[in-house]
């Protein structure tokens, strides 16, 4: 089964809760995705489309990072 991933500036992340390297280095680990409800939906190619974003933790402390995407799949910013 093909892992789902995300691109960032030609870094990607998986879509799985295993850890992974972030590309500071550190150990990263998907917490979860959740739907923009700050930006409305779109319909495109007949479907409903929305900005989505993805939450990872960095293993071993409390710290978090987030990232957003677009209703095409592309990368918005990091989310604060």
């Amino acid at each position: 089964m093909k892992t789902e991933t995300i691109n960032i500036k030609g870094f990607k992340f998986n879509l799985n809760f295993e850890s992974q390297i972030s590309k500071n280095g550190k150990e990263i680990r998907l917490s979860g995705i959740a739907k923009n409800c700050q930006v409305p939906q779109k319909h495109i190619d007949r479907t409903f489309k929305n900005h989505w974003i993805y939450t990872f933790k960095y293993i071993g402390t409390a710290d978090f990072i987030s990232f957003e995407f677009d209703y095409y799949d592309n990368f918005v910013g990091i989310v604060k």
